[in-house]
């Protein structure tokens, strides 16, 4: 990939607080996923939606999450040979899914990002 180009589309996107949400809670819960997996779920879960809706953009990244990353093609935008959900295994995909859920249903922020 292009890292340079990458790095570009990702702030010129303006989803940066919920790319970094999305990697915190991918940390803290122990989701194996590269870094641009969260980036691109991200950005294909937030097409069409408002800016500065922190925590209903948050929750629209969990639901992607839970609903289409086991299916999810997530190519690159400097490579598009480069399907980036790839570097996810299956059971990579399904834990995601499953913890997505489990921080949807909890609805506490302190257990889904602290």
């Amino acid at each position: 990939t292009n890292i340079d180009k990458h790095i570009s589309n990702i702030r010129g996107s303006g989803r940066q607080p919920e790319i970094s949400l999305l990697k915190r809670w991918r940390d803290i819960h122990q989701v194996v996923a590269p870094s641009f997996c969260p980036e691109l779920s991200a950005l294909r879960a937030l097409r069409g939606q408002r800016f500065g809706y922190l925590a209903a953009n948050f929750t629209t990244c969990l639901q992607y999450l839970r609903d289409e990353i086991t299916s999810a093609v997530l190519i690159d935008p400097a490579n598009t040979n480069n399907d980036v959900a790839e570097d996810m295994t299956d059971s990579d995909k399904r834990l995601a899914a499953a913890v997505a859920r489990r921080s949807l249903e909890e609805r506490n922020w302190e257990e889904i990002i602290w």
